[in-house]
């Protein structure tokens, strides 16, 4: 029990602060509520698994993100919550979890033809990762825009450094 619960505190990080992230129609500060999930694809499942009993545990107020950020798998489900308006936490809960309930390695990634040889020899990478690139499509193509703000991290494979994108273009 307690391996879990250190593993829930490495990969769910929730931070509050006031700051101009969060608009607020009045001229009182308005306090953000942030969720930074981490990388690494067992943890994107656990974290659905989290965030579903956050939602069904936790009063709306404070499941209701201002500002939403990941890497890796992270930023798949904090970009998914994100696709989502304030008040749809069960929606948007409903869809990672059934993501993540339903997804095969085929979703993911394929091999080569010949193999993991021809992708070491010939390919970028031992497998293909097409299958992926659709998937994303297949998750995220129903939404034309975030409705919150929304950052996502990346590791760039061949250097190991890591990227940040601020998806400020995608806002409402």
């Amino acid at each position: 029990m307690k391996s879990y619960l250190f593993l829930m505190m490495l990969t769910l990080s929730i931070f509050q602060w006031e700051g101009s992230l969060c608009i607020s129609s009045s001229s009182e500060k308005k306090q953000c509520l942030a969720l930074a999930l981490s990388g690494c694809t067992n943890r994107g499942a656990y974290q659905s698994g989290v965030i579903k009993g956050l939602v069904e545990n936790l009063s709306d107020d404070a499941i209701q993100y201002d500002v939403l950020t990941g890497v890796g798998f992270g930023a798949l489900n904090a970009g998914l919550f994100a696709a989502y308006e304030k008040g749809q936490e069960e929606v948007a809960k409903d869809a990672l979890f059934d993501i993540w309930s339903n997804l095969q390695k085929r979703d993911v990634y394929q091999n080569w033809e010949f193999g993991i040889v021809n992708g070491l020899i010939n390919q970028k990478g031992l497998f293909d990762a097409s299958p992926f690139k659709l998937f994303l499509q297949t998750v995220f193509g129903g939404f034309s825009a975030f409705k919150r703000f929304f950052t996502l991290g990346v590791v760039e494979a061949n250097s190991g450094m890591d990227r940040d994108f601020l998806c400020l273009i995608f806002f409402n």
